[in-house]
């Protein structure tokens, strides 16, 4: 992981994601959430295309030490803002709450985990959501694990 001419590990920015979605459907109007959806894969793409060749431009003409401080600066910046205005519900911030009733927490204190997953597994097509990509991304790592590794 990490090495030259892998990929770095996604499971961390699926966790992101799934955060801003949960977020995405109390803060915006359910007809906004594919807009809220969008435009964080936008964000994302944006970020990787400017991980490319326009930082390793920055990084040749300024070195990394100050490409790096920036950029660490600016995520802090960023992170401080959201720490400060996004709550878990905009009624903690005084907007209105676009929630649906079902999600507002009535009866799920007694499902606990256990019953939550329960629930999600007796769902048809989570099995198919988890056999497909399941299998193709398990050959594509088997493969590249065992044969595409620098030696």
């Amino acid at each position: 992981m990490g090495g030259r001419g892998s990929t770095p590990d996604r499971g961390s920015v699926a966790v992101a994601f799934v955060g801003m979605l949960k977020l995405a459907s109390r803060w915006f109007a359910p007809r906004q959430f594919a807009l809220a959806t969008g435009m964080a894969l936008f964000c994302g793409i944006v970020g990787a295309v400017f991980a490319g060749v326009p930082l390793r431009l920055l990084v040749t003409a300024l070195g990394w030490r100050p490409v790096m401080g920036v950029s660490a600066v600016l995520a802090a910046a960023v992170g401080a803002a959201i720490w400060v205005v996004v709550r878990d519900d905009p009624e903690e911030r005084g907007y209105a709450s676009h929630a649906h009733p079902a999600a507002a927490g009535a009866g799920d204190e007694g499902r606990g985990v256990l019953g939550g997953i329960a629930e999600v597994l007796r769902y048809r097509n989570t099995w198919l959501l988890l056999l497909a990509p399941g299998g193709v991304v398990g050959s594509v790592l088997t493969f590249s694990g065992l044969w595409a590794s620098p030696s």
